[in-house]
């Protein structure tokens, strides 16, 4: 099954293409978050598709999970690595990520950015309430009070 993002936006001709100085290409450590929430990544790319500043972040899978399985998990929050992957690509290389695909040995699914930005608004969310709840464990929380 393959599920594609058009290769081309509103203004923008060329197709997303793999480079191969974009292939299997670790990035330096990357910090992401802010405030408590900051946090250091380091990771390897598998494949940036680019054209001109846009990019689709690729990740082959070799386990037996299907792409879908992996993009719903990012779309709920769950599966953050490509999530990740994406905020430090464009931390790093100034690119815009439009894309996420996921790749198996039988299976492809390639995510638009809306999908991603929906997800990446749950990650926030979630990365607040985690912070949230380490305040609490610390002992560092308040009482909020509505009057009606």
């Amino acid at each position: 099954m393959t599920v594609r993002l058009q290769d081309t936006l509103a203004g923008e001709t060329r197709p997303l293409e793999p480079l191969a100085a974009w292939l299997e290409r670790a990035f330096d450590a990357v910090t992401l978050g802010d405030g408590a929430g900051a946090f250091t990544l380091v990771g390897r790319l598998d494949r940036v598709d680019v054209a001109g500043t846009r990019a689709v972040v690729v990740d082959y899978k070799l386990g037996g999970a299907a792409p879908a399985i992996h993009a719903r998990g990012a779309l709920a929050g769950d599966d953050l690595q490509l999530l990740l992957y994406a905020a430090a690509l464009e931390r790093q290389a100034g690119f815009q990520v439009v894309g996420l695909e996921w790749i198996s040995a039988t299976r492809r699914l390639r995510a638009s950015v809306e999908l991603i930005m929906r997800a990446v608004e749950r990650m926030n969310a979630l990365i607040h309430d985690l912070l949230d709840l380490a305040a609490i464990e610390a002992g560092r929380f308040g009482l909020h009070c509505r009057t009606e």
